[in-house]
């Protein structure tokens, strides 16, 4: 995950005494862990959540197949941060990878550490509904709930002025939610706050209990809170009293501490040492700095710069399209580097990687650079350079066209003397049993089958080459 490779830097950062904060350590939980189901709070901050918060997805964690209802499918949290059995949300997947916030009718703002890009951006889909709506059974995600990227209007990930912020516009309007509104102004210290977003990449979580610890009412850069906050919370909207939107959460402390052979969550005292609440909490920048940063572009936008789209402005912007405005906005062609209003099912040169809708496998495996996934309903890239293992068909045949068949070269020989076979159980055929029981969960290697989905595969043999030269070169240096 992007913030997770972003934290080795910012550990060293911090070995190096730099002043100012790293944009990507992670966050912790302060005083008592108040991490809420969207179900478990109150129903106009629940309607506020599942409104305007969305996580940040790559597409192979996405089974898109049936579009009225998309599955997210990542290990389980225990097995990915090795938790320890009495730990929260041990059984939930791990399947986005950020957070973030919906201001307007189709512009998104996170941190700028989570997409600093437009190509990177170009890759990620933007989920809503990625929450529980009951114990256990996740919110229904259609197609409707999960938008493309179409360009980043504005990026910023810097330390002077210190800025962590990124504002993409989605391929199309958001139907069915409400942006959040922008509060303006210094926050106070002591000042209630409300963190929205996706720890660890879990399903949504929503803490009520935060305040603000340090306002730096002087610059308006960041403020620091006591917000209960994780990896994969980058990007989250926090909000005020009032439920506006007043902060992007960037970093902080560590998420967790080991306990023996396990992991457990680093709990920190909420008090202010010594009384002094300098820097001390996660730091979130000023949402309104984000906003300034669109507003100077130009950009028309009557919601957040006081300046309403026209055809003829230069943007493609809001509800225009090449029909309605032709001036502003160019005909949607495959290749032109823009992620268009419907291009991200057809076109993967301007939106990303597409996974053909005859796949029956894990999305996952599509393209992985891994294996050669024969019998998945439509050919798997990995097996066009005829270099890496074939799985899902037997001993003495390989893959054609996406298809089990003799090897050119089996003859007579056995079935069982053939190329590689396939030493686990394939994820089923019928979609619908996946869906039915809710987010597809890929167990660790030590996991077993326990959990109904098929466990992980086996390293290719090419990896395993890899990792004994690497291995080799390491004994040679110490030698």
């Amino acid at each position: 995950m992007l913030d997770r490779r972003i934290a080795l830097g910012a550990a060293l950062a911090l070995a190096a005494c730099v002043p100012e904060p790293s944009l990507a350590t992670e966050p912790v939980v302060y005083g008592e862990d108040g991490r809420r189901e969207a179900y478990e709070v109150d129903a106009t901050l629940r309607a506020l959540a599942l409104g305007s918060s969305a996580a940040i997805f790559d597409p192979e964690n996405l089974d898109v197949r049936d579009p009225s209802a998309i599955v997210p499918s990542g290990r389980r949290l225990q097995s990915d941060e090795d938790l320890c059995d009495d730990q929260r949300f041990l059984d939930q997947p791990t399947a986005a990878s950020c957070s973030g916030t919906l201001i307007d009718d189709d512009l998104y703002l996170t941190a700028g550490h989570c997409v600093e890009t437009e190509e990177e951006c170009r890759g990620l889909r933007f989920v809503f509904d990625y929450a529980y709506a009951s114990d256990g059974v996740l919110e229904t995600i259609g197609e409707d709930d999960v938008y493309a990227c179409r360009r980043l209007v504005a990026h910023r990930d810097q330390d002077a002025p210190w800025r962590d912020h990124s504002i993409i516009q989605l391929d199309r309007p958001v139907v069915g939610r409400t942006p959040a509104t922008l509060r303006r102004g210094a926050l106070t210290p002591g000042e209630p706050l409300v963190l929205i977003g996706y720890p660890d990449t879990i399903p949504m979580k929503i803490d009520a209990s935060g305040h603000v610890n340090d306002a730096r009412a002087e610059v308006l850069d960041r403020f620091y809170a006591s917000v209960d906050a994780f990896g994969g919370n980058s990007g989250s909207g926090v909000l005020d009293a009032e439920g506006r939107l007043v902060g992007v959460l960037s970093g902080g402390e560590d998420d967790y501490v080991r306990r023996g052979d396990c992991s457990v969550v680093n709990v920190l005292d909420d008090a202010c040492p010594g009384g002094d609440c300098t820097r001390h909490g996660e730091y979130v920048g000023y949402a309104q700095n984000a906003i300034d940063d669109l507003c100077a572009s130009g950009w028309p936008s009557a919601r957040l710069c006081d300046r309403a789209a026209t055809c003829g402005d230069g943007f493609c912007s809001g509800t225009e399209t090449s029909e309605t405005c032709a001036d502003d906005c160019d005909a949607p062609r495959c290749g032109d580097d823009v992620c268009d209003r419907g291009e991200s099912a057809t076109c993967e040169a301007d939106c990303g990687r597409v996974v053909p809708d005859a796949w029956t496998c894990e999305v996952r495996w599509y393209a992985a650079l891994d294996d050669c996934d024969c019998a998945c309903g439509a050919p798997d890239p990995d097996c066009e350079s005829g270099r890496l293992r074939v799985v899902n068909c037997e001993r003495g045949e390989t893959c054609v066209e996406g298809v089990c068949a003799p090897a050119p070269d089996a003859g007579t020989t056995p079935r069982d003397a053939g190329g590689a076979a396939r030493d686990d159980a394939s994820i089923s055929t019928d979609a619908a049993t996946t869906r039915d029981a809710g987010p597809v969960i890929v167990p660790a290697r030590d996991e077993g089958c326990a959990c109904g989905v098929a466990p992980r595969r086996a390293p290719s043999a090419a990896l395993v080459a890899l990792l004994a030269l690497v291995a080799l070169a390491i004994r040679a240096r110490r030698s």
